[in-house]
């Protein structure tokens, strides 16, 4: 029936027509028997065999994608293990090695069909929703655990039944509360994948239904959410409202959202501390480590110091990081909280890079690369490989720094983290800078042209999302711009400066990944 298709479709639009068309499989022969004329005849001739129960499973079943496991559906669709071991022998269900059950979409499609003849659709999807609402609300106090890792990819194998949980809640008024509950209990899992367009997207179309405007720790956890997201793919000015928001609705909850109040706070701090207020910043994180140390919250605690060493860092007061890193790091370790000791021992890692400390940093950044490998975090891959760029940049082994470089910017631009991929740049230009001081006079303009080209395009990233130089590194930054403009003429110079800047964000990850001076 497929085949019928091909001289009109690709085998590509073809599977992709299937998705949302069950009538587009059928066959010219009309001296086929009817139930083979078409698919729908064929599964009808399947479904006429099945029992009440397992039509009713069946059709209940066809909310699900991605597949689900015999927790779901019990529980979404009243499918006992019988009636579901009944639809696996008359091959309508497909188990697979992972304990998991699958439906192809074709018969999908047709149970869904049969889901709203009989108008049990909305109380389905109604169960669908909450079933994984409570999965995803477990799924946050497991994410600060061991059992971290774990609990991501359940979320990973679930994505699409979460979802489909969002899209059918954001349709739904009544079930806005709900849907902004789910949503401000994915963020952690979304940035931990990558997700940041994605759940940008879901927070930002919940957060507008008329239906959650209620001010309640509800919202301002799914605003703090959204601001995080968009922080972490360096979008300041659009963090920020969602931010203060969130903050101001904490502050009205009183003593109940004093929990929340402080984790806005550091986020509040840290998203400072990226634009350049570093006074600013480190207020902002002092008042939230006194507040979670009166409510003896030590997981609010270590992140809290943590950030306060991030902080310490970029102001060049590296005794203050390092204390502030290693006090946090034992009660993480003490916590189990691996979503967290990954970004402590990077962090703690770069101040050791500042100080030429690079067998401490290099242990350091190791294990929190296992670890960033083990959630399969592409962000926090992309800083690790960065940190390893850096250490061998500052021991001038640039083909391994620019290999490294390159690595972090393809990720960075993947997941379209602005500041991350005009910070893989201004390094790529220090190699190219370097280069061209010991490259022969005539081979050195073309390096300093791509260093000064470079330097910006990751201007212009930065200035997009008012992003700053760590405090502690610009004044090398400004000595390597005035360096070429001395090595170029000033016409040169201006001219690669401003091919940089009209660079857009796909255009700049091209240009760094492309060939370099060694």
């Amino acid at each position: 029936m497929a085949a019928a298709w091909v001289g009109m479709l690709t085998p590509g639009e073809i599977a992709d027509e299937l998705k949302s068309n069950l009538d587009l499989l059928s066959s010219t022969y009309q001296d086929l028997p009817g139930r083979q004329q078409n698919m729908r005849s064929v599964f009808k001739a399947s479904w006429i065999r099945l029992t009440q129960d397992e039509q009713e499973a069946f059709r209940q079943l066809s909310v699900f994608r991605g597949g689900f496991t015999r927790q779901a559906a019990e529980s979404v669709a009243g499918a006992t293990l019988s009636t579901l071991m009944a639809l696996v022998n008359k091959s309508l269900v497909q188990p697979d090695y992972t304990g998991r059950y699958h439906i192809h979409e074709l018969l999908r499609q047709y149970g869904s069909e049969k889901l709203l003849e009989v108008g049990e659709m909305a109380a389905t999807r109604g169960r669908h929703l909450t079933f994984y609402l409570k999965m995803a609300g477990n799924s946050e106090s497991n994410l600060d655990g061991s059992d971290a890792a774990r609990w991501s990819k359940l979320l990973e194998m679930d994505h699409d039944n979460l979802r489909s949980a969002l899209a059918w809640g954001l349709t739904d008024e009544g079930q806005a509360q709900n849907t902004l509950h789910l949503a401000g209990s994915l963020v952690r899992f979304w940035s931990s994948r990558g997700y940041y367009d994605e759940g940008r997207d879901y927070l930002s179309r919940v957060l507008a239904m008329p239906d959650a405007q209620e001010r309640t720790a509800t919202r301002a956890r799914a605003l703090h959410g959204a601001g995080h997201l968009a922080h972490m793919q360096s979008y300041y000015p659009v963090a920020r409202p969602f931010l203060e928001e969130s903050l101001t609705i904490y502050r009205e909850l009183g003593t109940d959202g004093r929990l929340g109040r402080a984790d806005v706070l550091i986020s509040l701090g840290d998203l400072e501390l990226e634009l350049g207020n570093f006074m600013l910043a480190s207020s902002l994180m002092n008042e939230a480590l006194d507040g979670m140390r009166e409510l003896d919250n030590v997981l609010g605690v270590s992140h809290a110091m943590w950030q306060l060493g991030a902080a310490s860092n970029i102001a060049g007061d590296y005794e203050k990081a390092v204390h502030y890193y290693e006090e946090a790091l034992p009660l993480l370790r003490q916590l189990g909280d691996r979503w967290h000791l990954d970004v402590a021992l990077s962090g703690l890692a770069s101040v050791m890079i500042r100080l030429g400390n690079f067998e401490r940093a290099t242990e350091l950044e190791q294990e929190s690369l296992a670890i960033r490998k083990e959630f399969d975090n592409p962000f926090g891959i992309a800083v690790s490989l960065g940190n390893f760029a850096w250490m061998a940049l500052k021991q001038d082994d640039f083909e391994n720094a620019h290999l490294r470089l390159r690595e972090s910017l393809t990720l960075r631009g993947v997941i379209g983290d602005l500041g991350g991929v005009a910070w893989c740049l201004e390094k790529m230009a220090e190699i190219a800078l370097i280069s061209g001081q010991r490259a022969p006079a005539l081979v050195a303009a073309a390096d300093y042209q791509r260093a000064t080209q470079l330097f910006g395009t990751a201007e212009a990233l930065r200035g997009s999302v008012m992003s700053k130089i760590d405090l502690v590194d610009q004044h090398a930054y400004e000595r390597q711009v005035a360096l070429l403009r001395e090595r170029l003429e000033e016409r040169s110079f201006q001219e690669a400066w401003a091919k940089g800047q009209a660079m857009s964000l796909e255009q700049a990850v091209v240009f760094g990944l492309g060939e370099h001076a060694a």
